[in-house]
């Protein structure tokens, strides 16, 4: 549980003062009520149609291939379009839900007016396609303030950390940076064996081709699972890119 009080900049106004409860590692909340008490509101995810839940109230919501909300539906089944945002997320009128583009991903919207977008640990604008806090990671982008270097159609930064396509391009040059390394290794252990020499080519030959068939898949996958809503926020890093990139290759024998 995170209790979030944002205050307008040089005075001690309080603009909101907010519980948000988590029911997993992901950075999206499973529900949000004011500190005070009040309405509690619930967010169920389930691939390309979520709900939220506003005290008994709910609203279902329905997502293009992007992540972005395209619109919504009530219980009676009431059709209501949501304005569409460009690819860099900036619209004409955000939703009363604050949740538009990347809204699948529960990227909020923030800051009322300014329209910014509440991305991981940072805030990005999606009228000046930057963030407007440098980035933690080193060479986590093209700059400290760039958002998936210029390519918000193909990439995600949800985590305001860095890209995962430029991630997995990073897995992909340190699996092929490995594979000699592997094979040799493979190869001395089997010939230690005992009349393990042609054991021992063939495992290398095999370890240097799996290895440069997970390098690959890194490298290509790394943007595709998430556009695809395979996976939230919270979960990218090693658990999805290492484990995802190594069933695609066994399944690539």
């Amino acid at each position: 549980m995170l209790r979030r009080v944002v205050f307008r900049s040089g005075t001690s106004t309080v603009l909101s003062d907010d519980i948000f409860g988590y029911d997993g590692a992901s950075d999206s909340p499973a529900y949000t009520r004011p500190y005070a008490g009040g309405t509690l509101t619930t967010y169920l995810a389930a691939g390309a149609v979520s709900a939220i839940d506003v005290a008994g109230v709910v609203t279902y919501q329905h997502a293009n291939a992007h992540g972005d909300i395209v619109g919504t539906t009530d219980t009676a089944g009431t059709w209501t379009p949501v304005v569409l945002a460009d690819e860099y997320g900036v619209t004409t009128a955000a939703p009363s839900s604050r949740l538009g583009w990347l809204g699948q991903q529960q990227r909020f919207t923030v800051g009322g007016a300014l329209g910014l977008t509440r991305m991981g640990v940072r805030l990005y604008d999606p009228r000046l396609g930057r963030f407007l806090q440098t980035d933690p990671i080193q060479g986590g982008s093209a700059n400290d303030y760039d958002y998936v270097a210029g390519d918000p159609v193909n990439d995600f930064d949800l985590a305001g950390t860095f890209s995962f396509k430029k991630f997995g391009r990073r897995l992909g040059r340190i699996a092929r940076w490995a594979a000699p390394i592997v094979g040799t290794v493979a190869f001395a252990v089997c010939v230690a064996g005992t009349g393990g020499l042609c054991g021992g080519l063939g495992l290398a030959a095999a370890a240097l081709s799996a290895s440069g068939r997970l390098a690959g898949c890194i490298d290509r996958c790394s943007g595709g699972l998430l556009k695809a809503g395979a996976l939230s926020a919270g979960d990218f890093a090693l658990n999805w890119a290492g484990g995802g990139a190594i069933r695609g290759a066994v399944k690539g024998q």
